[in-house]
């Protein structure tokens, strides 16, 4: 049998006692417990020794100027434990880490019902076992809806960025362009109306006549002695006026790129570093919206599609180093971490 993985309980990672509390309104997101003494996201345990029940959830920050009990709970980890709305309980938090187990050598044949010195299971212990694995399911990897709220209402909040208003020169300098390649292309039209009509593919008008004469028509094989020969005739000189047409329309050209505005440059992109979720979103337009936000600060970010519960999240993730991670967060992003 291979071997395979278990979690332990890391107190050296993360571990408090202390009072927690739910306020009695519904909650989203799961199981979880916020404490102002977290630094990052961590997979936690949860003991109430008053019911000697323990439950398994996710550990967020919470920021220390609020009022109440240091923890704050959420409703399904309050009825997991056995907490009532409004009341404060004294619970212990312990971060949890996954360890490798051997695999056993033989596996026990000998039945506890029968056993030796077996003791019967406790109700409350099977309960609490029930609930841990649920809340496994339920918060691997997830985090609280209440962020992803946090999230769209900190895009939305974000200013769009109004179009630049054209200076009056620049204006002015294409109007100027515009006219000059009016100008231009009327000239090239009227050398080329100044051409010989039969070269240009139109009847011969006779004079005498006062009618349009029949262009000849003659099979392919008809060609000219020279063209028979193989020698091709000289190409036709063109006129002075349609070589004034040319220069000045390729001038105005000319100056027209010159006297165009500089496109602006893109915001460079964020090289190395380590990942950092931005924020986590239900909607992708609302990702789409916190990846330009972001594009605007100079910041390169990406939206990643992914499921939770069966529903689909889109997070925004950039690349960079400490400093970005706080340029992120004064941007608006408080909850924006590095990803392990």
């Amino acid at each position: 049998m291979r071997g395979g993985s278990r979690e332990v309980e890391a107190p050296d990672v993360f571990q408090v006692t202390d009072s927690a509390l739910w306020d009695g309104r519904p909650s989203l997101g799961g199981i979880w417990i916020a404490s102002p003494d977290a630094t990052d996201p961590e997979r936690v345990v949860m003991f109430n020794p008053a019911t000697g029940k323990s439950v398994t959830g996710a550990l967020f920050r919470r920021e220390r100027d609020n009022p109440g009990p240091t923890l704050q709970i959420s409703s399904d980890a309050a009825e997991a434990l056995g907490i009532l709305a409004g009341q404060p309980t004294e619970l212990r938090v312990t971060a949890l880490r996954k360890e490798e187990v051997a695999a056993p050598a033989e596996a026990p044949v000998a039945d506890p019902a029968v056993a030796e010195g077996a003791t019967p299971t406790d109700p409350a212990v099977q309960e609490t076992a029930a609930l841990a694995a649920a809340a496994l399911d339920a918060t691997a990897d997830a985090a609280p809806d209440a962020a992803v709220a946090a999230s769209d209402a900190a895009v939305a909040a974000t200013p769009a960025e109004p179009p630049r208003r054209k200076t009056w020169a620049e204006r002015r300098a294409e109007a100027k362009a515009k006219r000059e390649a009016e100008k231009a292309a009327k000239a090239a039209a009227a050398a080329g109306a100044a051409t010989d009509p039969a070269a240009a593919g139109t009847d011969a008008v006779d004079p005498a006549a006062g009618t349009v004469a029949a262009i000849e028509t003659a099979p392919l094989d008809a060609r000219a002695p020279e063209v028979a020969a193989g020698t091709a005739p000289a190409p036709e000189k063109k006129t002075r006026r349609q070589i004034r047409a040319e220069e000045a329309a390729a001038a105005a050209a000319a100056k027209a790129a010159a006297e165009a505005p500089p496109a602006p440059e893109a915001p460079a992109a964020a090289t190395g570093g380590r990942p950092i979720q931005v924020a986590s979103f239900s909607k992708e337009e609302n990702a789409r919206r916190a990846t330009e936000a972001l594009a605007k600060i100079g910041i390169t970010a990406q939206p990643q599609k992914s499921e939770r519960d069966g529903k689909a999240v889109w997070g925004v993730v950039a690349v960079g180093d400490a400093a970005l991670l706080d340029k992120i967060k004064a941007a608006g992003f408080a909850d924006a971490f590095f990803l392990q």
